[in-house]
């Protein structure tokens, strides 16, 4: 079963849902599930074989860790139909549509750091700088360590890409 605790009206404004003070979500209509990071939606997720069903709308509010969430999402068969982002409270995070395709995806690993995101609102553009920001940190904490031409290469890759969403 799934439950969900208190309401969050910028979740359900961008989401498209009309809640009040309480959400109720049954399976076989949508899941919805919110204020968690990726990881932690992902091991869900990973736990309900009812939400591998094409009739299944996927309504996810990752706190952080969006890539490990994507990826899930991608690797066991689920299509991202879109994504809103969101700035709350001086938080920025991403809702991600989905549902069950029955077909594997696979993307570049960029991807996976800003999902269906774009900077063409206020709130796109800020998080996928945030994502950025994330991306130098990495590279820059990479550059420390002794056999690290592998992964900052990668993450080179990656910034390059975010870089390139926000060159519009």
């Amino acid at each position: 079963s799934l439950r969900i605790t208190g309401d969050n009206a910028l979740f359900a404004k961008y989401s498209g849902l009309k809640v009040t003070t309480i959400m109720v979500a049954a399976q076989g209509i949508a899941g919805f599930i919110a204020g968690m990071g990726g990881d932690v939606i992902s091991g869900i997720l990973n736990e309900c074989s009812w939400i591998k069903n094409s009739d299944i709308t996927l309504l996810l509010q990752p706190m952080s860790s969006a890539e490990i969430l994507r990826e899930f999402l991608l690797n066991n068969c689920f299509e991202i139909i879109s994504e809103t982002p969101v700035i709350d409270e001086g938080k920025i995070y991403t809702i991600i549509k989905s549902r069950f395709s029955g077909i594997r995806n696979s993307c570049e690993d960029g991807f996976l750091y800003v999902g269906k995101v774009t900077a063409d609102s206020q709130a796109g553009k800020a998080y996928i700088e945030k994502q950025y920001q994330r991306i130098a940190m990495i590279i820059n904490d990479l550059e420390k360590l002794d056999n690290k031409d592998e992964l900052v290469f990668k993450y080179k890759k990656i910034k390059e890409y975010i870089n390139s969403l926000l060159e519009i």
